[in-house]
C-alpha cells in the first residue's frame, strides 16, 4: 500500500511524506525547497514531487492521500466549542458552529490544488481526511516500535481539539480524553 500524506492545513509547515507498506520512503518540509521558514502560505508541491520522485512513482501509483484535518471531527465538537467560547469569543464560536462548511471548502481547495499541480487526477485519487491529533499520535506510535503506549498530542489546535490523550496498541489508537479549544497548552504564553 502506497500512502502519501500531505500537510499542513493551518497555513504553516507544509510538508509531504510517503509510506510504502508501512515504511517511510520519504518525508520533507516545503521550506527545504523554497528556503522560506515554515513555508507560510505555500503549498507542499515541491515536497509531494520529491516524495514521488524518490520512490520512482507517478501520482496514479498512490493508493491513498492522507490529510491531517477532518470535517467530521469539526462537526462533532462544534457545539462544545460554541459553549466554551460564547463568553470569551462569541463571534469565533458562532462562526465555527454555523460557517464550518467554508473551512471544509478551504481545506479541500488547498489540498486538491496542490495535488492537481503535481499531476493527480482528483476523480481517481482516494483521499482520506484524518483527525489532526490522530495524525500526530499515529506518526509517533506506529513508528516507535513499541507494542503499546500512552499517547498525548498537545498543540494550538486541530479542527477544534487542542489536546488528545489516549492509548495505542496493535489494534489501533483509542481516545480517552480530548480538550477543546480555546483551552490549549499549545498556545499558552506568559504575560
Amino acid at each position: 500500500m502506497k500512502i502519501l500524506g500531505i500537510a499542513a492545513p493551518f497555513g504553516h509547515d507544509h510538508s509531504a511524506a510517503l509510506l510504502i507498506d508501512g515504511r517511510i520512503i520519504a518525508a520533507v518540509e516545503e521550506e527545504r525547497f523554497t528556503r522560506r521558514k515554515h513555508a507560510d502560505g505555500q503549498m507542499p508541491v515541491n515536497s509531494i514531487k520529491y516524495c514521488l520522485n524518490t520512490a520512482g512513482l507517478d501520482p496514479q501509483d498512490i493508493d491513498y492521500v492522507a490529510y491531517p484535518w477532518s470535517f467530521k471531527a469539526l462537526r462533532e465538537k462544534r457545539l462544545e466549542y460554541l459553549f466554551r467560547t460564547i463568553w470569551s469569543k462569541p463571534a469565533r464560536g458562532y462562526k465555527k458552529f454555523t460557517k464550518n462548511k467554508g473551512e471544509l471548502a478551504d481545506q479541500t481547495l488547498f489540498s486538491t490544488t496542490a495535488l492537481k499541480e503535481c499531476g493527480f487526477d482528483m476523480g481517481k485519487t482516494r483521499f482520506e481526511w484524518v483527525e489532526h491529533h490522530m495524525a500526530h499520535v499515529s506518526s509517533a506510535f506506529f513508528f516507535s516500535g513499541v507494542p503499546e503506549a500512552a499517547v498525548l498530542s498537545i498543540d494550538a489546535g486541530g479542527e477544534i481539539v487542542s489536546t488528545l490523550l489516549g492509548y495505542a496498541d496493535r489494534d489501533g489508537i483509542f481516545k480517552l480524553k480530548q480538550i477543546i479549544a480555546p483551552d490549549s497548552l499549545g498556545i499558552f504564553t506568559r504575560r
